[in-house]
């Protein structure tokens, strides 16, 4: 298996190398060809200079990010490779030390927080040493009632959040801080069936950290599972958030930038509070935690194991109100740490780099959507594509293209390898195929519904403590569905223009011509439940 992995490895630096090599060539020759276009009209050739360095804009960042996935693939591969997963072999349990675990909950079914609370009543822990902690700012009396009701039965906490108070999970995981006592404190969703095991693999981990060392380690990241889904929509929310674990956190592990995740994380309580908990003037208090810490000099470790399993969006609403909040509190946490972050001593330039892209990432997303969009615009209303041409293959205008989708696609396939087979699951090559296209459809559609929240983010609007801030929103979908409709117009009509004609543009028009439509199918669906 090693010997695959490392010729994954071996594949992935060749094409970056190329890639880089093509990438200078390819920047060079098109601002060449954009400066010295002619037109015997002024203004035409300034509007198609316009373009084209609008075009050009967009390629460099989807250059940035393609190799930015591409390294992540690498280092991803290193992990596995190199990267042993150390525990303590033998305890006393008179010195282990006691651990809260913080379960933030609102409006959500009490049956489903009775089995998160069953999962840690069997942990082969001493069950002195844990603290339960429900934290609710839940709005439905007869499910607070509930809650009281399961503390009592279990001897846990519980904290009572009044539901107007601003600062959304943040706020609820703040109050339930106060009340915690163990030297370390786990954050868990009230919907994440814990692992028999979770608590006693966190203390492990950290005890088997050297005692010089440990002060500095303020969180360990460990993997939720979120598989087994069958609806088109939770599969590829699945994939989704495998990729984060599988690829980014390892990755991030070997750049020493892991981020905690909002669940299935354990936390030195006294770096923690130290930071004040959890921020709450963003919808990602996680990430925007973890990013705090890093940036103060603390450290984050990634547990390569399933502690937890949690449960996706049940309805593409669900997920794209999701992604909603984390695009939004991406954009917040770039416009809010982007400068600390550049100016810390903490952290090297890489690190840096690797936070700032992680940030960012939906910029990425936004080239790779807005190239084909824009080459076919082009194609449709004859305006000229200035990029180097090679003859006998035509115009390269699809090289900073095929860097990111090569990156992005190779990196969610080696998710869903070891997603899988991390669950011994076997799935046929056909069968993870068809998981990548449901990623793939699934982002695209969701992109046109979340493109705003990041920039929302970055903008100071709709911020998490606002009077008319929102956790779960009911967004207006007929601006992104007539936008579908629009591009798939648009495709079909540009798909038959370059089909008429001897044209060597055929995959971003063939692209939309098929991804649009299909999203915008999978979307009408979704839309009459």
């Amino acid at each position: 298996m090693s010997w695959n992995y490392r010729m994954i490895k071996y594949f992935l630096v060749t094409f970056t190398i190329i890639g880089i090599i093509f990438l200078l060539f390819y920047f060079t020759f098109t601002i060449k060809e954009i400066i010295v276009y002619q037109n015997s009209d002024t203004f035409q050739r300034c509007f198609i200079q316009l373009v084209n360095v609008i075009l050009l804009a967009i390629d460099g960042i989807v250059s940035i990010y393609g190799l930015y996935f591409l390294n992540s693939g690498i280092k991803a591969i290193n992990y596995h490779l190199n990267h042993p997963v150390s525990h303590i072999t033998s305890s006393n349990n008179s010195k282990l030390p006691k651990v809260s675990i913080l379960i933030p909950i609102k409006d959500k079914d009490p049956i489903e927080l009775k089995q998160t609370i069953n999962s840690l009543e069997t942990q082969d822990y001493p069950r002195h040493l844990i603290q339960i902690i429900i934290s609710s700012n839940s709005t439905i009396t007869s499910y607070k009632n509930e809650y009281k009701k399961l503390c009592k039965q279990y001897n846990a906490c519980y904290v009572e959040v009044h539901p107007a108070e601003k600062g959304f999970k943040a706020r609820v995981l703040n109050e339930g801080l106060k009340k915690v006592n163990g030297e370390y404190v786990i954050i868990l969703d009230s919907d994440h069936v814990a692992s028999p095991s979770m608590v006693k693999r966190f203390v492990e981990s950290f005890l088997s950290i050297p005692e010089d060392q440990r002060d500095q380690i303020a969180y360990i990241q460990a993997k939720a599972s979120f598989g087994d889904t069958k609806t088109f929509y939770r599969k590829a929310s699945s994939i989704l958030l495998a990729h984060f674990y599988e690829v980014f956190e390892k990755a991030k592990s070997q750049e020493g930038t892991v981020i905690f995740n909002g669940s299935t994380a354990c936390f030195q309580t006294k770096i923690l509070k130290k930071i004040d908990g959890f921020p709450m003037n963003t919808y990602t208090e996680d990430s925007d935690a973890s990013i705090k810490l890093l940036i103060k000099g603390y450290k984050g470790f990634f547990l390569n194991q399933h502690l937890s399993k949690g449960k996706t969006p049940e309805t593409f609403k669900d997920q794209v109100s999701q992604l909603w909040r984390w695009s939004h509190g991406a954009g917040s946490i770039f416009r809010l740490r982007a400068r600390a972050i550049l100016t810390t001593s903490s952290l090297n330039f890489t690190q840096k780099i690797d936070l700032l892209l992680s940030v960012s990432i939906l910029f990425a997303a936004i080239g790779i959507v807005g190239i084909p969009i824009l080459i076919t615009l082009m194609v449709a209303f004859n305006i000229p594509i200035l990029r180097p041409i090679i003859p006998g293959y035509g115009t390269l205008v699809l090289g900073p293209a095929t860097i990111v989708m090569v990156g992005h696609f190779t990196t969610a396939l080696l998710a869903i390898y070891w997603e899988t087979r991390a669950r011994q699951i076997h799935k046929s090559s056909f069968g993870r195929f068809m998981d990548l296209l449901a990623y793939y459809f699934l982002s695209l559609a969701s992109f046109f519904f979340i493109v705003g929240a990041f920039f929302k983010g970055m903008l100071l609007k709709e911020e998490a403590l606002a009077s008319n801030a929102k956790w779960n929103r009911d967004l207006t979908t007929w601006p992104p569905y007539f936008a579908l409709v629009i591009l798939t117009i648009i495709a079909i009509f540009s798909t038959i223009k370059i089909l008429s004609f001897n044209n060597n543009l055929y995959f971003p028009v063939i692209s939309l011509f098929l991804s649009f439509p299909i999203s915008l199918i999978l979307v009408s669906i979704d839309m009459k439940r």
